[in-house]
């Protein structure tokens, strides 16, 4: 389930990623109702909202990491993404890399050129050595992108593309 929150007026949006395994209630407490999504919608009067889902399962087999990629760029241009003027993402744990190698993608440039801002939380940028494990019991291969970075050539290639195109400090400079 996708949710997207917007008013007619509104210039800029900013889009959550969550992480594998994840879902739409990452972003929600469901002790208290807050729902962090929500709650950007309602305190910026000039932002949309859209939270991006993917699937991503524990165990059984999941959309692979480039695949979700392009589902975020066809979901994008679903919304009419070309009306507004600055996008930020926002990423939790496999999100972020999800948004990263978006945003280092050119096939994605009439999009990516509105991004000012990436804010990444949990984000494995240097991977991780639980997915290594899971990786042997799950059939998701989204495990494999998460694996550590010395025995992951897909981080390596994407922190290396980052920091050509980025820098070393990841300024988006929009």
């Amino acid at each position: 389930m996708q949710e997207f929150l917007s008013r007619e007026k509104d210039t800029k949006l900013i889009v959550f990623i969550h992480g594998i395994t994840g879902s739409i209630n990452t972003w929600n407490n469901e002790k208290t109702s807050f729902f962090f999504p929500k709650v950007l919608f309602e305190e910026f009067n000039e932002h949309s909202v859209y939270i991006f889902e993917y699937d991503s399962n524990k165990l059984s087999k999941s959309t692979e990491f480039m695949d979700i990629v392009k589902k975020l760029f066809y979901e994008l241009n679903s919304i009419s993404v070309n009306k507004y003027s600055e996008i930020i993402f926002i990423g939790h744990s496999m999100g972020g890399l999800i948004a990263k190698a978006f945003l280092i993608d050119n096939c994605h440039i009439s999009i990516t050129n509105k991004v000012n801002k990436l804010i990444l939380l949990a984000t494995p940028n240097n991977g991780n050595f639980f997915p290594k494990i899971i990786s042997y019991l799950s059939k998701n291969p989204q495990f494999n992108y998460l694996k550590p970075i010395d025995e992951n050539i897909f981080l390596q290639q994407l922190t290396n593309m980052w920091i050509e195109q980025y820098g070393i400090n990841g300024k988006l400079e929009n």
